[in-house]
C-alpha cells in the first residue's frame, strides 16, 4: 500500500478538515522527492518517518476517529508480526483483526478464572486458514519472572485443526500480568472452505513452568505445573477474506514439482503442486531441501525467511499432489507479491543472499 492510497483510506474513514487535507498533500509532494527503495532486510525507514510526519497534521487538527475503528494491539501480536502503522491499516481495513473483549457477542465466553488465575481472550487475527489468538493472564504472582507455557486443546467447527503452536511467556512482576498468544494452522480445504464464521472452542488445561532450554525437547506433560484448572472459551471466529490467487503451471527448477496454484493473504500463504515424477518422495525432500525461503515484491525487494509455522504434505484424491499452508513471519500486501523464491541446493548466505541460491518463480 502506498502513501496516497493510505491517506485516501484515512480520509474516507474520518472527517479531515480542508486545511489538513491541503497540508497532507503538501507533505506527500515533499516526501515523494525523497522516496527510496525498501531495504531487503529491514523495513523501510521512509515508511516510518513519513507516517509520523503526516500524522502530525492529523493529530494537531484533532481529527475525530470513531470508537468502532479503534483497535487495541496486544504487544505480543505487534511483536509477532513486527507491525508498523501500515501493517495495522492493512489488517484492520481488511477485517483480519478484532478485539474480542470489545466486540464479542452475547453468547461468547471470553473470560475464565480458575485456581486464582484469570485469562481473557483479547484479540484475534485470522484469515480463512490461519488464526492467532491473543491472551491476557493475571494471578500468577508466585511465578513472576518465570518462563511459563500453556497446555490447551482447541476445536474449530467441532474439528481439531491439524496444526497448533504455543509459545512460552514471562510473567511480568512489575505489571503483574502476562500476554501471550497461540497460533492455529488450519488446512481446511478437505473439511471447511474457511474457518471464518465458525465456532472456536479453546480449553486451557494447565499453565506449566518452562524455565530451561533443555525442556524444549520434553512433552508438556513432563513440565512442572504452575496452575491447573479449567479455562474454557468459545466464540465465533471473524477474519479477513481479502486475498490474491494465481493459477499457473511452473516447474520448480529441476525438482520435478510443478506449482499450480497460489493463494496469499496478508498473514498466510497456501500453495498447491503436482508431481512431475513418481520416482521420488517429495513430501519430505521438497520441503526440507527446496522449501520456500523468500518472497519478492513488485518493487524488487525481497522478504527472506518469510514462512513461520504451518502444515504441509501429500494430498489424496485431488487435482494436486502436494500442498504447503503456512502463516507468515510478517504482514505482506498480497497485491505487492511478484515472485516466490525456492532454495536450489544449499542454504543461502543469510547476510547476503543472492538470486543464484534460488529457483525464482514469477507469478505474473
Amino acid at each position: 500500500m502506498n502513501f496516497e492510497t493510505f491517506i485516501e483510506e484515512i480520509k474516507s474513514d474520518n472527517e479531515v478538515p480542508e486545511v489538513v487535507d491541503l497540508k497532507i498533500e503538501e507533505a506527500l509532494g515533499s516526501l515523494s522527492k525523497k522516496k527510496t527503495k525498501r531495504n531487503s532486510f529491514l523495513r523501510t525507514p521512509f515508511k516510518r518517518y513519513a507516517v509520523a510526519f503526516v500524522l502530525v497534521f492529523i493529530c494537531v487538527a484533532a481529527v475525530s476517529v470513531s470508537a468502532q475503528s479503534y483497535i487495541y494491539w496486544p504487544g505480543v501480536i505487534e511483536d509477532r508480526f513486527s507491525l508498523d502503522f501500515f501493517d495495522k491499516v492493512i489488517l484492520k481495513n481488511g477485517g483480519f483483526t478484532m478485539n474480542q473483549r470489545i466486540i464479542g457477542g452475547e453468547s461468547d465466553i471470553l473470560y475464565a478464572e480458575s485456581d486464582g488465575v484469570a485469562i481473557s481472550v483479547t484479540q484475534t487475527v485470522a484469515d480463512s486458514d490461519n488464526v492467532f489468538v491473543g491472551l491476557y493472564i493475571t494471578g500468577l504472582e508466585e511465578y513472576a519472572g518465570r518462563e511459563l507455557i500453556l497446555d490447551f486443546d482447541v476445536l474449530i467447527d467441532g474439528k481439531e485443526p491439524p496444526g497448533k503452536e504455543v509459545y512460552s511467556f514471562i510473567y511480568d512482576e512489575e505489571t503483574n500480568c502476562a500476554e501471550t498468544y497461540i497460533e492455529i494452522d488450519s488446512y481446511y480445504d478437505e473439511i471447511l472452505d474457511s474457518v471464518i464464521d465458525k465456532k472456536i472452542i479453546l480449553d486451557i488445561k494447565s499453565i506449566r513452568i518452562f524455565d530451561s532450554a533443555d525442556e524444549m525437547f520434553l512433552q508438556l506433560d513432563d513440565l512442572e505445573i504452575a496452575a491447573k484448572g479449567v479455562w474454557h472459551f468459545e466464540w465465533t471466529l471473524s477474519g479477513g477474506d481479502t486475498k490474491k490467487e494465481w493459477t499457473i503451471s511452473k516447474e520448480i527448477g529441476d525438482t520435478g514439482m510443478i506449482m499450480t496454484y497460489v493463494r496469499a493473504t496478508p498473514i498466510g500463504l497456501y500453495i498447491e503442486f503436482i508431481s512431475g515424477s513418481d520416482s521420488i518422495d517429495y513430501s519430505e525432500d521438497f520441503f526440507i531441501e527446496h522449501y520456500l525461503y523468500g518472497i519478492r515484491l513488485l518493487d524488487g525487494s525481497c522478504i527472506y525467511n518469510a514462512l513461520a509455522s504451518g502444515v504441509f504434505g501429500w494430498a489424496y484424491e485431488n487435482d494436486y499432489d502436494y500442498f504447503i499452508d503456512f502463516n507468515l513471519e510478517t504482514i505482506i500486501n498480497p497485491e505487492e507479491i511478484s515472485s516466490l523464491l525456492f532454495i536450489k541446493d544449499v542454504m543461502p548466505d543469510e547476510e547476503n543472499p543472492s538470486e543464484g541460491y534460488f529457483y525464482v518463480i514469477e507469478l505474473e
